[in-house]
């Protein structure tokens, strides 16, 4: 009872809030409608709780509530979005500029993209830049028919609303797509420009080993090896050359190659390097002996022959010459310990002679006090 007593004062609450949701025919929606026939479902509850049905009464107040709230919610979004869809026709407007003015400034490296590169690096993005881009131009084609939709005179705002939210959602795909499509192009020549310059930089190695070789003469076990590496590098060059300035580009297989420049160089820069190694220390060996020589045999000339050891000495120097000369740089330092035996015999005959002329000098000192000795037991004789 109480139920029905209210509805009077709600029904024309609701009716209120119809008439001031709009200013202009209704002509896609019938809140009216709903409110008709709540209020003749609340005659129907009186009749309902005349007989005392208690349960249909229940079921007929709650079906005039929901007719209510749709009269005025039904009222209230026309009215949201009257007022919202001519800003959403900006928005699509404005959107549609930016794409264009966007797409515009991308089809060059588009279209760079498309003649340089493997169809395998560019196919599966062009073929959806392609697909926005279809969608775009379907939204240009409709923006007419929503703004028509979406004036006063016709006022079909629920559908011109859902093509509008269809319209949003395919323009922000679209400008995803382009930022995306931006970002792979610019993915793709950092690749290539990386692939050069790793080139370049394998190729200035290449150049500072052979300068490295040429400088310092150095030699390897196989005499052409030198000529072999440059050979098979310049192969491999010429290759990388002919993918990575021919197009298509195929970035795949441009790194392979240039992997395997990297590697030769890398691997012959390797060797270089260590075989300086070992002509530095095969010299600095050679050197070292020259020294030990040359300082023991000043040191222990004034007390043996030197002449004797000249020709072992210099026999052993020329082979480690000529050993470093060949490149055989580690037999070259073993050889030079060849001097140490000389030089061991040089300074055992050296200790050899001081201990002699301690043992002389001994003597004459022990022969000079016992013939003083004897001068004195004579004087002392000659006193008697």
């Amino acid at each position: 009872m109480s139920e029905y007593r209210a509805f009077p004062g709600r029904l024309d609450e609701s009716e209120a809030k119809v008439k001031e949701g709009h200013r202009l025919n209704l002509l896609h929606i019938d809140p009216y409608g709903s409110l008709a026939e709540a209020r003749r479902l609340s005659e129907d509850m009186l009749e309902e709780l005349k007989v005392g049905s208690l349960e249909q009464v229940r079921t007929t107040a709650a079906r005039i509530n929901s007719l209510l709230k749709d009269a005025v919610e039904m009222t209230q979004r026309h009215a949201d979005f009257r007022r919202q869809n001519p800003k959403d026709i900006q928005c699509v407007q404005k959107k549609l500029w930016e794409y264009r003015t966007t797409d515009a400034a991308l089809a060059p490296a588009l279209t760079r993209t498309r003649q340089c590169y493997a169809q395998e690096h560019w196919e599966d993005m062009w073929r959806r830049y392609r697909t926005a881009g279809q969608h775009v131009q379907l939204t240009e084609q409709r923006l007419p028919e929503v703004e028509r939709q979406s004036d006063d005179e016709h006022q079909d705002y629920d559908t011109a609303r859902s093509t509008l939210d269809d319209m949003l959602a395919r323009l922000r795909e679209a400008e995803e797509l382009q930022r995306n499509c931006r970002s792979a192009i610019e993915q793709l020549d950092r690749a290539y420009n990386s692939s050069k310059s790793k080139q370049e930089q394998a190729w200035s190695a290449l150049d500072a080993a052979v300068k490295l070789v040429k400088q310092n003469s150095l030699r390897f076990s196989l005499t052409d090896q030198v000529d072999m590496v440059l050979a098979r590098a310049e192969s491999l060059n010429r290759e990388l050359n002919q993918r990575l300035f021919v197009p298509p580009y195929r970035l795949g297989a441009i790194e392979q190659h240039v992997v395997r420049l990297t590697d030769l160089v890398n691997e012959f820069a390797g060797t270089v390097q260590q075989r300086l190694n070992q002509k530095r220390q095969a010299e600095s060996a050679l050197n070292q002996a020259q020294w030990s020589y040359n300082s023991t045999r000043a040191k222990v000339r004034s007390r043996i022959k030197v002449r004797r050891f000249e020709g072992p000495y210099t026999s052993v120097i020329q082979r480690v010459e000529s050993l470093i000369a060949a490149g055989r740089y580690t037999e070259a330092v073993h050889e030079c310990h060849d001097t140490n035996q000389i030089i061991d015999e040089m300074k055992r005959l050296y200790r050899r002679e001081i201990a002699k002329e301690r043992r002389e000098a001994a003597a004459r000192r022990a022969s000079a006090s016992s013939s003083g000795s004897s001068k004195k037991d004579d004087d002392g004789d000659d006193d008697e």
